[in-house]
């Protein structure tokens, strides 16, 4: 066989195991990590156009990270505070408001990502901002004045500004003010304003850009409560999320039709927290919510259990992602790299969300080790070629129970190695940085360097004498040319704990011979390894690994994705 393989089996040593690795891989997306900045943080705000670009406006001024939170540079030490938002068409735009108890009342505008800002609107003090996604000259604020709120819209990027509303004066204790102003994603010209008002306030609705309003009715249920967070799916502008408080109270309402009725969500709620203070349905799959409820003392003196709440039903049940009693309010989410950033006293701290197992595939997927043989999910349930799929971290499963009645078949592994190889992608396979690449595969995959059949052959696989096997490039395992799946690999491929319908289902053919690789994974550099690429997966061989996880599939989906899907 190959003098890499040889000298591999006879340096393979154990030095996790298997459960250990699984506990690490675990903990590395349901823990709360605190990231390099600590001190307090009043918004945060993610660049949509690179995830790992995060902004903070904290009390020493606004801070910024480019690597996800774990180095942070002071951008400005200009004194902006709750409210932040980025320019999705051009992020380098940032507007913030500035905190008229630290001498800088107004709307600030930076083009320059947070390095110096300009005044837009000085002297009053904006409670909410948001951009219009598609137009990044298009803001509307939120302001709360002495005794009043006023909605401002700007339509050349803040150089001046129309009232869209501002009501009769307020009196005493009944001082309105926004709480929450949101753009619908799919229809920028839909926007929704909470207006609080001492036990009381309304949701409002504007269809042509705030040019006419209505009061969205709720039919009495939320009396006396204030809106505390709206949030509007990405895909639907009629489907929102009204979250409601009154004196460390709270409640949850949902809409399908933009605001003619409503579904009480509030018995799905944790008991914990004294208000949702944020509130964020994922850019990328609508039943995916985040609340953060941070902890308060409520009007009996009672300190109540705060937290970050997950839901991924779209509110009818959370899971708890993180709880203190301290103020958590600020909360980001990072849509692409799936990491969301919460602010508050103590600083930033970050957990790593995943995305949710479409439940179709939820019995398949606890059957079939998914863990081991798909990894983490690293994308919503999506339609692939007219099949319900899902994108893992080591391939895409599809559903063809539309097309197949032999239940083995009716869930597939995608052919991602052949669309990554023939398109000769650069990226490195089975690690951060490796010897061979997806480009490589395709030469090592061309027909000519395919090996004849052994002599005698008449199709199906041969098996050879030191455990390896011969098996056609040919669906039908014909007499045709193929490659040699060596030992290591082959017993893998058999095993039917893994692959109950078998190798040819869930690996597919070998497109290439076994190949000698060097490859980097996290701290672990120059490992040796021995790579083997097959239709719907690349195997790789780490005698470094635990013995059960020697031989193991690549990560191919998240490789598939970034080169192919974003």
């Amino acid at each position: 066989m190959f003098t890499l393989i040889r000298s591999l089996l006879i340096l393979a040593v154990v030095i996790l195991s298997v459960e250990g690795v699984r506990a690490k891989r675990a903990a590395a997306h349901g823990v709360w990590e605190q990231s390099g900045l600590t001190e307090r943080v009043f918004a945060l705000a993610v660049d949509p156009t690179n995830n790992r670009v995060v902004y903070v406006t904290g009390a020493s001024g606004l801070w910024a990270t480019s690597d996800g939170g774990a180095n942070w540079s002071l951008a400005s030490p200009e004194k902006v505070s709750a409210a932040l938002a980025i320019a999705p068409r051009d992020p380098s735009i940032l507007y913030a408001a500035g905190n008229r108890k630290r001498g800088g009342a107004g709307i600030y505008r930076s083009t320059d990502r947070g390095k110096s800002w300009s005044p837009m609107r000085p002297g009053e003090s904006p409670s909410a901002i948001a951009i219009d996604p598609l137009n990044s000259s298009v803001i509307y604020a939120g302001l709360t004045l002495e005794n009043n709120y006023e909605v401002v819209k700007s339509t050349d990027g803040g150089a001046s500004w129309n009232r869209l509303l501002r009501p009769g004066v307020g009196a005493g204790l009944s001082v309105p003010y926004v709480s929450s102003l949101v753009l619908a994603p799919s229809r920028p010209a839909v926007v929704y304003a909470g207006i609080g008002v001492y036990h009381g306030g309304l949701v409002k609705r504007s269809d042509d850009g705030g040019g006419a309003w209505r009061n969205l009715e709720t039919g009495g249920a939320v009396a006396l409560m204030a809106p505390s967070a709206i949030a509007v799916d990405p895909a639907n502008s009629d489907v929102v999320y009204v979250g409601w408080v009154l004196m460390g109270y709270k409640r949850l309402f949902k809409t399908g039709d933009g605001g003619a009725s409503w579904q009480d969500l509030s018995a799905g709620l944790p008991s914990g927290g004294s208000a949702i203070s944020s509130l964020i349905v994922d850019p990328t799959d609508g039943n995916t919510l985040i609340a953060s409820m941070p902890g308060d003392s409520s009007v009996i003196g009672v300190r109540q259990h705060g937290g970050t709440f997950a839901s991924y039903d779209g509110g009818l049940s959370w899971s708890e992602r993180g709880s203190e009693l301290a103020d958590r309010g600020a909360v980001a989410l990072a849509s692409r790299s799936r990491v969301l950033y919460a602010g508050g006293a103590t600083g930033v701290s970050l957990f790593r969300l995943g995305f949710r197992l479409d439940p179709r595939f939820q019995a398949y997927y606890n059957s079939h080790d998914g863990w081991r043989v798909l990894g983490a999910p690293i994308g919503p349930p999506l339609s692939v070629n007219g099949y319900p799929g899902q994108y893992f971290e080591k391939g895409r499963i599809e559903d063809h129970s539309a097309e197949v009645s032999d239940t083995n078949w009716r869930f597939m592994y995608g052919l991602l190695v052949d669309g990554l190889q023939a398109a000769k992608t650069p990226m490195p396979v089975g690690g951060e940085v490796s010897s061979v690449t997806y480009a490589d595969l395709y030469n090592y995959s061309r027909p000519e360097q395919r090996l004849a059949p052994p002599a005698d052959f008449r199709g199906g696989v041969a098996l050879n004498a030191d455990g390896s096997a011969f098996v056609p490039y040919q669906a039908e395992l014909r007499p045709e040319a193929g490659h040699t799946v060596p030992k290591l690999f082959w017993d893998y491929l058999n095993r039917t704990d893994l692959f109950p319908a078998g190798r040819l289902h869930d690996i597919g053919l070998p497109m290439t011979e076994a190949i000698d690789g060097v490859v980097d994974k996290g701290d672990a550099k120059g490992r040796r390894v021995v790579i083997q690429a097959f239709q719907r997966t690349v195997l790789t061989y780490d005698p470094a690994n635990p013995a059960d996880w020697q031989v193991e599939r690549a990560n191919v989906g998240t490789d598939y994705v970034r080169a192919m899907v974003e």
